[in-house]
């Protein structure tokens, strides 16, 4: 009811080990939002699904939630982010998975039909060292997803500009800014009013979030008094616009 918020007892479903890192999107089409799960566990005699995507198609009906079995699809060493976008234009996401120990990001083309999810093989780009969190964001006009990832171990964040095209994926040689030490997790918004979405890391070590504009390739590092982990973007209020650059 308005003003109040419940919620029925939790349901589980089964993915793999260590479950870091979880998105929500149509894969099949068929208009449900369906689950990507990144499972970062890498002991293969111990982990279940070690280094793997877990997709779950969703089969609810209205009131009640359901999920088709995990089906998995193999990634780089200990995947601790997942993303979902449609990267080849065509209409159907694809995964994009940030590796922490193989220090790469992995591509999946999604080749899905209605009420059938399929990949093809991974397609994997090298990054920086260290843990990695993905974010999508068009970042150079041409109303193609980009790919962002901050790598914790080199204190730098990476941005991969979109070349591909229907049923192919390929990226440009990556750019690499330098920001705060240990960028933990990276969030994507418009926060200076100029309809181009601002890079924000932030900095685990040295108490910090970096911001990058992509107006005048400029950085800007605010200190914060904890350290910072996950973030997501969104719209600041007027009276919340940070002024990075000025034309």
């Amino acid at each position: 009811t308005v003003g109040t918020i419940s919620f029925a007892n939790q349901q589980t479903f089964n993915v793999g080990s260590k479950p870091g890192a979880v998105a929500i999107g149509d894969i099949d089409g068929d208009g449900k939002p369906d689950l990507a799960v990144a499972n970062s566990d890498n002991i293969s005699n111990v982990a279940v699904n070690p280094d793997t995507i877990s997709v779950l198609r969703n089969t609810s009906t209205v009131g009640t939630i359901s999920f088709a079995n995990q089906l998995t699809f193999a990634t780089g060493n200990i995947p601790q982010s997942v993303a979902i976008g449609d990267i080849d234009g065509d209409g159907k996401p694809e995964l994009v998975v940030g590796n922490t120990n193989t220090s790469d990001i992995s591509l999946f083309l999604n080749t899905s039909s209605v009420g059938s999810i399929a990949f093809d093989p991974k397609l994997d780009f090298s990054t920086g060292s260290g843990r990695k969190t993905v974010v999508l964001a068009e970042l150079n006009d041409d109303s193609k997803l980009d790919i962002a990832v901050p790598s914790s171990n080199s204190a730098t964040l990476s941005v991969f500009l979109n070349t591909s095209s229907i049923g192919t994926l390929s990226l440009a040689n990556r750019s690499d800014y330098s920001v705060g030490a240990n960028p933990f997790s990276l969030a994507a918004g418009d926060i200076n009013g100029d309809s181009k979405p601002e890079l924000v890391t932030g900095n685990l070590t040295d108490n910090t979030v970096s911001i990058l504009s992509r107006h005048q390739n400029t950085s800007l590092t605010v200190s914060i008094s904890d350290q910072g982990h996950s973030g997501s973007g969104g719209p600041l209020t007027d009276n919340d616009t940070i002024p990075l650059v000025t034309d």
